[in-house]
């Protein structure tokens, strides 16, 4: 698969559209298309909705309640979307997510490319972009705890 790559995209900006253009059919095609999966995307939806209700950036809250069991960059994105697009969508939740895991395959690439080659850096982005869980994840709201 890797050598059919570079035959396509012999050029590395050309390796980046294809990248782009990969990333943008998984992650991003009918990404607002069904509700928000229980137990953590309604979850984090409504963590965010009181950072922006209640105007308390800093603490969040659930329900009231102290929320302190994630860091808050998720939420302040998951936030920021909401306002990009007038509301907590389906959409406007996950996009934090697509966005960044886009933004982890072109660094993969680059890293690649710089460490090795081209080729390297096109494989490693691609196979990336392939993984079972890593499209799984990144087409919800989910921050994975370690």
């Amino acid at each position: 698969m890797d050598q059919r790559f570079l035959k396509i995209a012999p050029q590395p900006w050309a390796q980046v559209v294809l990248l782009l253009g990969l990333c943008f059919v998984v992650y991003f095609v009918n990404l607002g298309q069904w509700d928000l999966w229980s137990p953590d995307e309604p979850r984090y939806a409504q963590v965010s909705r009181e950072m922006v209700n209640g105007g308390d950036w800093i603490l969040m809250h659930r329900n009231g309640a102290l929320y302190t069991d994630k860091p808050p960059l998720f939420f302040w994105l998951i936030a920021l979307s909401s306002f990009l697009w007038q509301g907590f969508s389906p959409f406007a939740v996950r996009i934090p997510s697509a966005l960044f895991g886009t933004l982890t395959v072109l660094l993969t690439f680059f890293i690649g490319k710089r460490l090795y080659s081209s080729r390297t850096g096109s494989s490693q982005a691609s196979s990336w972009q392939r993984m079972f869980n890593f499209p799984f994840f990144l087409r919800g709201a989910v921050l994975i705890r370690r």
